[in-house]
């Protein structure tokens, strides 16, 4: 069997196709005795451990670009995934092959069109059904014009993109015949080559770091009322930045979960528990909840990120020993979900944070929970009391009447909308924070 393995191809073996990796063209380096296992030899004869995020370094990959095909050569692996579920999502930072020479693709100055820019690849393996990231990203930027041309500086850039799919003879066909469609989901690679954008913990101070969370926000809540789309994966590795003239720039980033909001009540129930743990709502985490998501669920996750933020970290990038929220990253759901009900039920909570401007942030953002979950749970607790749906009258609410099907599941009642986040978002710990909508510069006053 081992003696078969040497004769497939890379497609046949299940490594991803037009990846050209040293190993796969140096036989010798399989050899018996050799160390490739994290070890590679330097000049003198010496071994070192190869840090993951270069194992990529030097690989080539090609991919089909305007009519023709491109090859990029691979440098320093940025993300990776930590689980064997999900869609594997690799960014890896990458330049054009030519290396400065000659090139095939040429800008107006007759030199190579990415000369000069700094690029990352991002591969990902979703469901072949899944509405591609680049297709929502390119259609939020022809939004983003006129009145709405601020956005496009909060959304990533892309160059371009690219879909393969495994061939007749590749484990993924194989499997799926195997196992039928029912049981096996179809994955294709999808990859891009974008602009790079940075990590919200590589900012140079607390009053960047808050730019960046209120600049995706402002941006995450354009993205829903104007692009019609619903992130669902709002995370501290998806909330990142650009500096654009020494200023930051929030970007809200990763559209591969993303799902157009009025196609929602045709996805399937199993596709709406989704997003990244530790700061998914807590209601995604029952096992029972089967959607759909609603805007204020990915609110909520802006409420944990700012939590993680504020109480894990005693400054950017620096997390404090013991952090109180560093469980919630290896938890599973059944823990989050509790611990997360009693956050948002716990109209006493005083955060554990010694950031005077975060602890305000934090504590005004769960009082608006709280408030909308009590009045969702007296709605509840009043029909089952009575046995019907019969009217129930709610203090705070603008209806005077209200059945549990009538309340307003999405803002909680009126309780967690995006106004009244963006009234606390917009100023931090006294200090104005821009607010970036031209139609809302009333708020960048000091007063």
């Amino acid at each position: 069997m081992i003696a078969q393995l040497g004769r497939l191809n890379q497609e046949q073996l299940g490594i991803i196709p037009h990846l050209e990796a040293p190993l796969l063209r140096d036989p010798k380096q399989l050899a018996h005795g050799t160390k490739i296992q994290g070890k590679w030899k330097e000049e003198k004869g010496k071994e070192r451990e190869i840090p993951s995020s270069e194992v990529l370094n030097g690989c080539l990959f090609t991919f089909d670009y305007l009519g023709g095909e491109r090859t990029v050569v691979l440098e320093k692996v940025l993300f990776r995934p930590n689980g064997i579920i999900g869609r594997g999502t690799i960014v890896v930072e990458v330049r054009c092959s030519c290396r400065g020479k000659s090139c095939k693709w040429k800008g107006e100055n007759g030199r190579c069109d990415w000369e000069g820019l700094d690029l990352v690849m991002k591969i990902s393996f979703p469901a072949a059904g899944r509405i591609p990231e680049d297709e929502i990203i390119r259609d939020l930027h022809n939004l983003a014009v006129d009145r709405h041309a601020w956005v496009s500086n909060h959304l990533p850039k892309l160059l371009c993109s690219f879909t393969v799919r495994f061939g007749d003879h590749s484990i993924q066909e194989r499997l799926k015949m195997e196992l039928g469609d029912e049981i096996y989901e179809e994955r294709v690679i999808r990859g891009s080559i974008q602009e790079k954008i940075f990590p919200i913990v590589q900012v140079e101070s607390e009053f960047e770091e808050v730019q960046v969370v209120y600049d995706a926000f402002q941006c995450h809540e354009w993205v829903h009322d104007i692009g019609r789309v619903l992130h669902r994966d709002i995370s501290m590795n998806n909330v990142m930045f650009r500096r654009i003239g020494g200023e930051v720039y929030g970007v809200l980033n990763d559209f591969d979960l993303a799902t157009r909001i009025d196609d929602l009540d045709r996805t399937p129930t199993s596709k709406h528990r989704t997003g990244t743990r530790p700061f998914m709502a807590y209601e995604q985490h029952d096992i029972n909840w089967n959607g759909p998501p609603h805007y204020r669920h990915d609110a909520e996750s802006f409420f944990y990120l700012i939590l993680i933020l504020g109480c894990n970290y005693s400054r950017p990038g620096a997390e404090v020993e013991n952090a109180p929220y560093r469980s919630w990253f290896t938890e599973g759901d059944y823990h989050l979900y509790l611990a997360k009900r009693v956050l948002c039920s716990d109209g006493q909570f005083s955060p554990l944070t010694e950031r005077l401007g975060y602890r305000e942030w934090i504590t005004d953002i769960q009082s608006l929970l709280f408030c909308g979950f009590q009045a969702l749970n007296e709605v509840h607790h009043k029909a089952l009391r009575k046995k019907a749906r019969k009217p129930v009258r709610l203090e705070g609410v603008k209806n005077d009447e209200l059945t549990v099907e009538a309340f307003d599941h999405v803002t909680l009642g009126e309780n967690f909308t995006a106004d009244k986040i963006r009234e606390v978002f917009c100023r931090f710990d006294g200090k104005v924070v821009v607010t970036r909508d031209p139609a809302r510069k009333h708020l960048n006053d000091q007063s």
